[in-house]
């Protein structure tokens, strides 16, 4: 449970930038924004694991709890403010809400509706309206139109998104734009992503990766892409890639096992846990070198490894037990 708890705590601030672009400086006194990210965060990783570690009546009681969390939000977007629309942008995340009733909202000279409005932009007949936000002045009502376009998956939108991912000047919209042309993609337009990584920052390049990963994308040279990360970069985006690459079949899986090895060998601590987390464990092979981390990393990458030995049904007394003593000397926290 608290490495659960730890995970989602380190996610959190993530989340935020993720969802809800410049609202950052609203999270640090805004009890909804509080709400909006538990109701997020918990909701993902909590009913995953509700069930492995807590009883079943204390599991029913927290997911209703989540229940309420929502419902919290929905009476909170029936409002007219700036927390509304931030509550209203919520709930259509998760393809929830009223979008019918906040689609007149694009035209608002609020920017904070405004965006709300193109968020609902999702049919192929609006493409105009959101094609024409992917320009707008306010960075969120961008984020909100490239959010809109993935799931609208209109081939229509393809050149404004690849401008947008190569010149907006916010890296969020950017990646968002990237992961939408991902699920559109011609041949040409891989070639094009390909063109934006020299000078793309972090999240950017991760974006690239994912996207040359979505079906379709993958088999119109988006393969050779992620094959060529995984040999020639390094840190998230090559692990990335390397995860892609040793799940995709037989032909790809002795580059992707070679590069997940290394990862886990070398490089920073928090690449390692990242690599170690993509890696598979029931293999033997596999299972002897996260056996081995577990011996000799630092603390941190220990815990990792451990983690993943406990899911296995030989070594998962041994892993627990260790996890056990780390827990109470502290040495994992003190190195993160």
């Amino acid at each position: 449970v608290g490495v659960v708890l730890r995970f989602c705590a380190c996610c959190t601030d993530t989340v935020l930038f993720l969802m809800f672009g410049g609202c950052r400086t609203s999270f640090d006194g805004c009890g909804l924004c509080s709400c909006v990210v538990i109701f997020f965060v918990v909701d993902f990783f909590f009913t995953v694991v509700l069930f492995f570690f807590f009883k079943q009546k204390t599991a029913y009681e927290m997911l209703r709890s989540l229940v309420g969390s929502e419902m919290c939000i929905r009476d909170r977007a029936e409002g007219t403010d700036k927390a509304a629309a931030l509550a209203a942008m919520a709930l259509l995340a998760i393809d929830r809400g009223r979008p019918s009733a906040w689609r007149s909202h694009r035209t608002s000279s609020d920017p904070d509706w405004r965006a709300v409005g193109v968020r609902t932009l999702t049919l192929a007949e609006e493409g105009q309206w959101r094609r024409a936000a992917m320009v707008d002045l306010d960075q969120n009502v961008r984020l909100a139109a490239a959010q809109a376009s993935e799931k609208a998956m209109d081939p229509a939108d393809r050149a404004a998104l690849l401008d947008v991912a190569r010149n907006d000047p916010e890296v969020l919209v950017r990646v968002a734009a990237i992961r939408a042309l991902g699920w559109i993609a011609t041949e040409q337009d891989v070639h094009f992503m390909r063109d934006l990584w020299p000078l793309a920052p972090a999240p950017a390049r991760q974006a690239l990766v994912s996207a040359w990963a979505f079906p379709g994308t993958m088999e119109r040279r988006g393969l050779e892409q992620i094959r060529w990360v995984a040999e020639t970069e390094t840190g998230t985006p090559a692990i990335i890639a390397a995860g892609i690459l040793y799940r995709y079949g037989e032909s790809t899986r002795g580059v992707g096992a070679a590069m997940l090895r290394k990862a886990i060998q070398q490089g920073i601590a928090r690449d390692r846990v990242f690599a170690i987390a993509m890696a598979p464990y029931r293999e033997p092979q596999w299972l002897e070198l996260l056996k081995e981390t577990a011996e000799q990393a630092e603390p941190i990458v220990r815990v990792a490894a451990l983690e993943k030995l406990a899911l296995h049904p030989e070594t998962a007394a041994m892993a627990r037990e260790k996890l056990g003593h780390i827990a109470v000397s502290g040495q994992a926290g003190q190195h993160e």
